[in-house]
């Protein structure tokens, strides 16, 4: 029995399923048309590992990657905390003036830089003297590389560093829609019960194949390999989201993908997609989608397709590990993202600190082992971001009688008309349901009489029309008129971030900037 204070080690799972399950298939790679079972990507980390200390990374040093969607991820990844380093997913959709913030704030050791972002690396190289960053480059199309000449030419590494569950294992940059980024302390403990917890759950399991398509520098990608990883399944990657590609994949015997993740916005691309209607999606087991305000809407749609879109909750702070709503509240809870998981605790806390009531709107909080225990050099964010142990989301939402979660909104997305608050999420859900409309996103504006009113921009289906009273029109009777935006303005595509997300932020700053009219 462990004491204590006795600190806890880290198992590595590609080392022990390449002793227990060597021939498996662990990654499959769809852009270099590769498979590497457990054994092989043992191996291949093993000789990283042996590369990155013969160059000086000691434990608790960051070593970071730019890269699209490749199996070269998970091997970086499993390299660093193979001998205790911490590994810095870097946002490729970033400028160079937005990676440069996150490597001076980082300060890695070693970047892995895929050569279709060398242009972008090379503007952020011109802040340092010469060699004083190491890059490694290398091909993600390709087994051709420096990259590749280091796996295949360095010996194995046998002196493992100790390495405990507290350690810090990644180092994730949120994505700055309020200011400058900041940067998540991710544990071995955090993704620890975090796949735990997603096995629990149904999420993974020894036979399951997962499709990673999402970016892989974000935490809602991450969340579905580690899991997948840990239960010594298979990992499906994709290079970036393509909706006709996925459905492709998907609907390809020899893969057989049974779990994928996606946000809202990609299960309407793929919605969208001309030849959905003749995928086979029989053997899709699980499928989660989040990160975002999911329309009940598309969640009915594609359970008509014998789908079932699952609602989850978390963010990188809580390594994407929050809530999850199980298949069988499907379509009875649709719109709720389910009960906390099974290592969290949540609870609803109003603006004047007390805990809110069944069904009470209040600011969603969460404590439990896959919380971070802060923020990387920012002390003013660790000090404001807690309440005790409680981390403070920035989320608005409530728990019903039955303890199901409803997610309503972000606290910074809310606005007030008239004195009331409107949750654009609210809006934005019952304006989905139109049939003009392929996306929407609603932000509050500032108005003399009201304060504040809605403003939709509006992706319109091709051919189709739509004005203000039209939309008034559909949303009498559903919802009240406070809640109608007063503005409307067509978009050919809405700005998104990493993740999918819409960023909100640069549509108010468009307004502000006058870029639109508001008439």
């Amino acid at each position: 029995m462990l004491a204590n204070n006795k600190k806890i080690p880290v198992t590595d799972w590609i080392k022990r399923y390449g002793l227990l399950h060597p021939e498996k298939s662990a990654l499959i790679d769809l852009s270099t048309n590769s498979t590497l079972s457990f054994n092989s990507l043992d191996k291949r980390v093993d000789t990283l590992s042996n590369y990155l200390v013969s160059n000086g990374v000691n434990k608790g040093d960051r070593i970071a990657f730019l890269c699209f969607n490749s199996s070269v991820i998970i091997e970086i990844i499993f390299a660093c905390w193979r001998i205790g380093a911490i590994c810095l997913p870097i946002n490729y959709r970033l400028t160079a003036s937005e990676v440069l913030y996150i490597v001076n704030d980082s300060e890695p050791k070693i970047v892995f830089v895929d050569r279709e972002f060398n242009g972008l690396w090379n503007e952020v190289l011109k802040d340092f003297d010469e060699n004083q960053l190491k890059t490694i480059s290398f091909n993600s199309l390709t087994k051709q590389s420096d990259y590749e000449d280091i796996v295949q030419s360095y010996s194995s590494f046998n002196n493992l560093n100790e390495t405990f569950l507290d350690d810090q294992c990644l180092l994730m940059y949120s994505s700055g829609t309020t200011g400058k980024p900041k940067g998540v302390i991710i544990t071995h403990k955090m993704v620890h019960f975090g796949s735990v917890g997603a096995l629990l759950l149904g999420v993974s399991h020894y036979d399951r194949v997962a499709l990673a398509n999402m970016p892989m520098f974000h935490i809602g990608c991450l969340a579905l390999c580690f899991p997948i990883l840990f239960a010594g399944a298979t990992l499906v990657i994709m290079r970036s989201f393509d909706p006709e590609k996925t459905l492709k994949a998907i609907d390809t015997p020899s893969l057989g993908i049974t779990t994928m993740f996606g946000v809202p916005a990609a299960f309407n691309a793929m919605k969208n997609t001309p030849i959905v209607d003749s995928i086979d999606f029989s053997k899709l087991e699980t499928v989660i989608t989040g990160a975002e305000a999911v329309p009940i809407s598309l969640v009915k749609w594609w359970i008509n397709k014998g789908v079932i879109l699952q609602e989850a909750w978390g963010m990188t702070e809580t390594t994407a590990s929050g809530c999850l709503l199980p298949k069988e509240n499907i379509p009875f809870k649709v719109g709720s993202a389910g009960k906390s998981m099974i290592f969290n605790e949540i609870r609803i806390v109003k603006t004047d600190g007390t805990i809110a009531e069944t069904d009470e709107l209040g600011e969603i909080q969460i404590r439990g082992a896959t919380v971070t225990p802060g923020y990387w050099n920012n002390k003013n964010a660790n000090e404001t971001s807690f309440d005790g142990e409680w981390f403070k989301t920035g989320d608005i939402g409530k728990i019903d009688d039955q303890q199901f979660i409803y997610i309503k909104d972000r606290i910074k997305d809310m606005y007030i008309s008239g004195g009331e608050n409107v949750y654009p999420a609210e809006v934005e859900d019952e304006l989905n349901k139109m049939s003009e409309i392929i996306e929407v996103a609603i932000i509050g504006v500032s108005d003399e009489k009201w304060g504040e009113v809605g403003c939709a921009f509006i992706k319109i289906k091709e051919g189709s029309v739509l004005n203000v009273e039209r939309i008034g029109g559909f949303l009498e009777g559903k919802l009240a008129k406070f809640k109608w935006p007063v503005y409307m303005i067509e978009v050919a595509e809405l700005p998104r971030g990493g993740t999918g997300k819409v960023l909100k932020f640069e549509l108010k700053n468009n307004i502000l900037a006058h870029k639109f009219n508001l008439k």
